[in-house]
């Protein structure tokens, strides 16, 4: 730490300060050939070197989240110390390593600056058009994360057109991959596998389950809402709480005597299990963990409540749709009478499989 250094301390200086160890090190972030020769003033030189190269800077800059980037341009452009909450972002303390920022520690505070040279750097950035690539390249970020949430999987052709239909500044492929790879090389919740972009937890099992959730959505339409609510699906807790969510929270509460403030975390695991379409035992497993067991009536009572909040929720193996807006699709494609043939409807066995795409039969699904 350089907490003796002012707020309007150089990088020379800031350097100046580490050990020959800590300088090495850096040198070796910034790829600084022959490094471990080097003495002292040796190394200073060539990390400054590598610190003012603008390609390294920008290359950092669009992978920092919000609170980094709102915070790293208001020092960058202010001639005060602003003030810092080391835990609204991990990427503080990976700009202080760095050097592109300098910590100023106070009473019982801490704020930081952009060093002069860095500033320099940025302003040149800023000039060339940064702030505009940045806003972009974030605006596909949140868009990936919210497909990977949503659909689980989605061709980068299918993405660029959704992107497009939405956003006035259009995108392509070819700057797709540019933008996101920076944010999967350093731990998105997405990636890329052939020419989709898939959840990351695919890479659990090294994507076998890929083909199989494309199998599972074949051809059904996919579900594209507004574009605020579209993004709302960035954040990986997000799913759209409706009646059934709040009646399953409360039965867990009034009849099974769970603590208030744990309902939103177990619907929250209920509704993951169930948009992976994992089966009912998963779940239930799932309520033991919690200590959470029923009597008959419960039970069945529980059920009840469980299928239609199953019913209700956006699966990835529907595209995104419930499985309630898949059979009313169904419905209207193949049960609504063809207009020069019968009106009699096609008639659905209660043993035959639901065609909402649950796996379940019919009786014990839509048919109930």
């Amino acid at each position: 730490m350089s907490a003796e250094l002012s707020a309007t301390a150089t990088v020379e200086e800031i350097l100046a300060k580490k050990s020959v160890i800590e300088l090495r090190e850096l040198a070796r972030s910034f790829y600084v050939k022959g490094s471990s020769k080097m003495r002292k003033v040796e190394l200073i030189s060539e990390v400054k070197a590598a610190l003012m190269i603008p390609e390294r800077l920008e290359e950092l800059l669009y992978v920092l989240d919000s609170a980094a980037w709102q915070t790293f341009r208001k020092a960058a452009e202010s001639s005060e110390p602003v003030k810092l909450n080391l835990t609204e972002s991990r990427w503080y303390q990976i700009l202080h390593g760095l050097c592109y920022l300098h910590f100023i520690t106070g009473n019982r505070s801490l704020s930081c600056s952009v060093p002069p040279e860095i500033r320099t750097v940025y302003d040149s950035l800023v000039t060339d058009g940064l702030i505009q690539r940045k806003k972009h390249y974030d605006q596909l970020h949140l868009y990936a994360l919210a497909a990977a949430n949503l659909y689980g999987v989605i061709s980068q052709d299918d993405f660029v057109a959704l992107f497009n239909s939405q956003n006035e500044d259009n995108t392509s492929k070819e700057e797709l991959f540019d933008a996101l790879i920076r944010h999967i090389v350093v731990d998105a919740g997405y990636c890329f596998w052939d020419k989709y972009i898939v959840d990351i937890g695919f890479e659990d099992n090294s994507f076998a389950d890929v083909s199989d959730l494309l199998a599972q959505i074949g051809d059904k339409p996919r579900y594209i809402p507004e574009k605020k609510e579209f993004l709302k699906y960035a954040d990986w807790r997000y799913f759209e709480h409706n009646e059934h969510s709040r009646n399953l929270g409360d039965y867990l509460i009034h009849a099974c005597g769970v603590a208030p403030l744990l309902v939103p975390k177990i619907v929250t695991e209920l509704h993951e299990s169930c948009m992976l379409s994992e089966s009912f035992q998963n779940r239930f497993d799932l309520l033991a963990e919690h200590g959470i067991e029923f009597d008959g009536d419960q039970l069945n009572e529980f059920i009840r409540l469980l299928s239609a909040f199953d019913n209700s929720t956006r699966l990835w193996s529907n595209n995104g749709h419930s499985p309630n807006e898949i059979f009313s699709l169904y419905e209207q494609k193949n049960l609504s009478p063809h207009p020069n043939q019968s009106t009699k409807k096609a008639k659905i066995g209660r043993n035959d499989p639901c065609p909402c795409g649950s796996g379940l039969k019919y009786k014990k699904c839509c048919g109930r």
